[in-house]
């Protein structure tokens, strides 16, 4: 059975108003990645549309197994584009053209809008007009980030429920009892994960440790600054930013003396080394520069110029050590 973590009063929120039938025409999951948003709004739609429902959906009828796998045909996920960060107008188009149909299996047709606060003007206008004369049997849940990237409009027109990190010590208990191999890397994981469940798990696939060390090394210690290695890739080169940006925080921590704050322990020769190199203005001024670069590559913002200038900062920095 499928298990929803920390998000148990939200759950219990979205079944109870709709026993009730005060369900609204649409909601807004608000909150960072990974912390259970799509997980829920799956969830919801297999409770509202479940054969054999009770305290929870059955997760075995025709329609709860649809629904899990993608394919139930009153159910839409509507995404951006591969290689696009927000929903375009082609896909509202179909949504407008879908949410006024009856449904052809359950009660309730279910539309799940994904990156919601980085859809295109044009696109926001039709969800407008949308979310203004919506059916009777259509919901709508959409899903974001970032509230002020979202025309107020869209806002006052849907109920909003705020998803916030869950608590290091649930998401560290949740990975122990379910991947409990290594207690430390899980540990390490937990606070990297900042509450984000999705990105823990993410982690915990990955070979993150190992690349992590790699990039450091090659770029605080070598003076490796490869545009072909690092900064080609969009995903490549955002990581590296968070790598960095990871270490100069903890080294920031550790000149207040917040050393049980630290994330990356396992670096601590390098943190201490970074904290008695540079004054705490410096090493701030460095990490406002690695979020800025970060928002220049989410906003599309020419790789290689932005790479040159990441390279510029770092020689210059570090030659004062």
């Amino acid at each position: 059975m499928k298990k929803i973590i920390g998000k148990e009063k939200i759950f219990n929120f979205l079944i109870n108003s709709f026993r009730e039938s005060r369900v609204s025409h649409a909601y807004l999951f608000l909150g960072p990645e990974g912390v259970g948003k799509a997980f829920t709004a799956k969830l919801f739609a297999q409770f509202i549309n479940c054969e054999n429902r009770k305290e929870n959906p059955c997760f075995e009828c025709i329609s709860c197994v649809k629904i899990e796998h993608n394919n139930h045909p009153d159910v839409y996920w509507i995404k951006p584009e591969e290689g696009s960060q927000g929903i375009k107008m082609e896909a509202m188009r179909t949504l407008q053209e879908r949410i006024f149909l009856k449904p052809y299996e359950a009660k309730f047709k279910i539309f799940v809008l994904e990156n919601v606060d980085y859809i295109s003007e044009e696109a926001a206008n039709c969800l407008l007009k949308t979310l203004e004369e919506p059916p009777g049997d259509a919901l709508l849940i959409l899903i974001a980030e970032e509230k002020e990237r979202i025309i107020p409009t869209i806002i006052s027109r849907c109920q909003i429920i705020k998803f916030n990190p869950i608590s290091r010590d649930l998401l560290e208990r949740f990975l122990v009892e379910n991947y409990g191999e290594d207690k430390r890397k899980i540990s390490f994981y937990s606070r990297l994960a900042e509450g984000s469940i999705g990105k823990a798990l993410a982690l915990l696939e990955s070979d993150y440790l190992q690349r992590r060390i790699s990039v450091l090394e090659r770029l605080l210690e070598k003076r490796e600054f490869n545009y072909d290695l690092w900064g080609k890739e969009r995903d490549t080169f955002s990581e590296v930013l968070t790598f960095l940006n990871g270490i100069f925080r903890d080294a920031f921590l550790k000149t207040l003396g917040l050393d049980e704050l630290i994330v990356n322990s396992d670096c601590r020769e390098l943190i201490f080394r970074i904290a008695s190199s540079y004054t705490q203005k410096e090493i701030c001024n460095l990490i406002e520069k690695f979020d800025f670069y970060h928002r220049l590559i989410q906003n599309n913002v020419n790789l290689r110029l932005i790479f040159t200038s990441l390279e510029m900062d770092l020689e210059r920095e570090l030659t004062k050590e």
